[in-house]
């Protein structure tokens, strides 16, 4: 299937069953450029090849892949690889990484991004996700969270946003129940951090969604019970038990002042 103009450009990649997810075999030889220090007050530009083992998942929104070329010429990739699997609970939650497949290991590595254009896509058939269609949606919500996170502080990332991370997946492995019943209520966990003082001041917001049941409901209770534990109090304390609401109950103003951080995969 073809989607070349006359000209041999290329319009709409998803017409040729690109989106979001989509992977390649990564090309040999293929580097990724960046700039390092000379050691001189100058700079230079290095490469990181990526290793024939790796592939390349599709970043890109729709909206981009499917703009002309004359638009948006290039389609954005990020470079996978596989972990070894007892190592695979230590990326849960980053901003960095993201575990597409527990059985095989394979992980995005946000740092190395390549562009490829769209014309050379257009003669390529995509490969499909390699997982399940609720963690191409997780995948999909990490894409999105990474741009809007607000860069938190070491202190507070130590300190507060690894804590509550920790909380949630040390009750997500309770039982695979309650699992499945947080995931299925949790729109996203928001936090605030006030550091002007120690111990830090922060406040968990928890969005469910509209309509949950009471299993539902209770294991989000166990949740907002586990993140009132969750800090240490000599370095940071929640000013108030975590609030949980549906988006429609949360005002502008509590939600615009905090930040969605990463709980979920």
């Amino acid at each position: 299937m073809s989607n070349e103009r006359d000209d041999g450009t290329v319009d709409d990649l998803t017409a040729l069953g690109w989106r979001q997810g989509s992977f390649i075999t990564a090309v040999s030889g293929l580097t990724v450029p960046f700039l390092k220090s000379a050691g001189d007050a100058s700079v230079s530009v290095d490469t990181r090849r990526v290793k024939a083992k790796e592939r390349l998942v599709v970043a890109s929104h729709a909206c981009d892949l499917a703009r002309p070329v004359r638009v948006e010429p290039y389609a954005e990739f990020l470079v996978c690889g596989w972990e070894r699997r007892d190592y695979l609970p230590k990326l849960k939650g980053s901003p960095r990484t993201f575990v597409i497949d527990d059985e095989t290991g394979l992980v995005v590595n946000a740092k190395y991004r390549v562009l490829v254009e769209k014309q050379v896509l257009s003669g390529l058939d995509p490969e499909p996700w390699p997982s399940t269609a609720a963690r191409l949606h997780d995948f999909e919500r990490w894409l999105g969270s990474r741009y809007d996170r607000v860069g938190f502080s070491d202190f507070a990332q130590a300190e507060i946003v690894e804590p509550l991370q920790e909380a949630y997946a040390a009750v997500t492995e309770v039982d695979a129940v309650v699992a499945f019943a947080l995931s299925s209520a949790i729109r996203e966990v928001r936090l605030v951090v006030d550091e002007s003082s120690r111990p830090a001041a922060a406040h968990v917001l928890i969005v469910i969604w509209p309509s949950i049941t009471p299993r539902q409901a209770d294991a989000v209770e166990m949740l907002a019970t586990a993140f009132g534990k969750a800090l240490n109090p000599k370095s940071a304390r929640l000013v108030a038990p975590p609030t949980t609401a549906p988006l429609q109950r949360v005002s502008a103003h509590e939600y615009l002042r905090t930040q969605a951080i990463p709980v979920v995969p």
